[in-house]
């Protein structure tokens, strides 16, 4: 199930800031998008019948007035947030955790955080904010704050390579937008269902030049050759995709053809056939 945290409005030049602004507008204007417009914060619920469980979390009250609504929309769905048992976090990013806690503590009492060691590691040794703090680090710091409660209370389970967590649900390294940024596959029999994190940030663009990174990826080369496999595999085998910021819900399948890429978002269907 698809929950939308809301979305919050940026110049789309000050993502992409190492790209070329005409290509970035050319793009953008033929989608009709213009250079300021809304990305959607996706989470995604996941109901096995023993559990449930969420992928990621939002960006709390930390990217203003337009996001923070996933625990409404979770409610709207019929869960509360005590019925959640784990949350697969795909990175440790405001607008991915900070959803997990606020003032009174930890939102979701009942679940487990399940996260990359590289990213935990990472925010350990940044913990304490310090003068060579990068613009990213300082942005970002709030979310790992609202990772601590959890860290606290005995309540994360780290891992540090491909693994499944649960049966059919694994956990896929994709290292590159942060240091421990992973996907989850879900799968049932011969479906399947990625869900990607940030692998991609802007559809318009990123889906027409892979190559075109964000100002937020700690190591951009590799960003773009996680997302060029991403693209790939998807492309090659048909499967669901479930991405954080393509335009709610953010679900569809990847086609190629030559060296551009297409997404096509699901059908919509009251019999949810996709």
């Amino acid at each position: 199930m698809a929950l939308s945290d809301g979305t919050f409005t940026a110049d789309v030049h000050s993502i992409l800031k190492e790209a070329d602004s005409t290509e970035v507008s050319r793009l953008l204007h033929s989608a009709f998008l213009n250079d300021t417009t809304e990305t959607s914060i996706n989470a995604y619920l996941i109901n096995t019948g023993t559990r449930v469980l969420l992928v990621d979390a939002g960006a709390g009250s930390n990217l203003g007035s337009g996001c923070g609504k996933l625990l409404q929309h979770l409610r709207d769905a019929g869960y509360n947030a005590a019925d959640i048992t784990d949350i697969l976090i795909t990175h440790i990013h405001i607008d991915h955790v900070s959803g997990l806690s606020d003032t009174s503590g930890r939102t979701f009492p009942n679940a487990t955080l399940h996260i990359h060691q590289k990213d935990l590691t990472f925010w350990q040794q940044h913990a304490t904010p310090r003068a060579d703090d990068t613009w990213g680090i300082r942005l970002n710091r709030p979310g790992y704050q609202a990772v601590i409660p959890y860290l606290t209370a005995g309540r994360v389970h780290s891992f540090d390579s491909t693994t499944e967590l649960f049966p059919g649900i694994s956990a896929v390294a994709y290292n590159g937008h942060t240091p421990g940024h992973t996907i989850y596959t879900l799968r049932d029999g011969e479906e399947k269902m990625a869900f990607w994190g940030d692998l991609i940030h802007v559809a318009a663009v990123q889906f027409s030049n892979p190559a075109i990174t964000v100002a937020y990826d700690s190591d951009k080369t590799l960003a773009v050759t996680r997302r060029q496999q991403a693209y790939s595999d998807a492309a090659q085998n048909g499967y669901l995709v479930a991405a954080s910021h393509i335009s709610f819900p953010g679900v569809g399948r990847v086609s190629r053809s030559d060296n551009r890429y297409t997404w096509y978002p699901v059908n919509y269907s009251i019999y949810g056939k996709n």
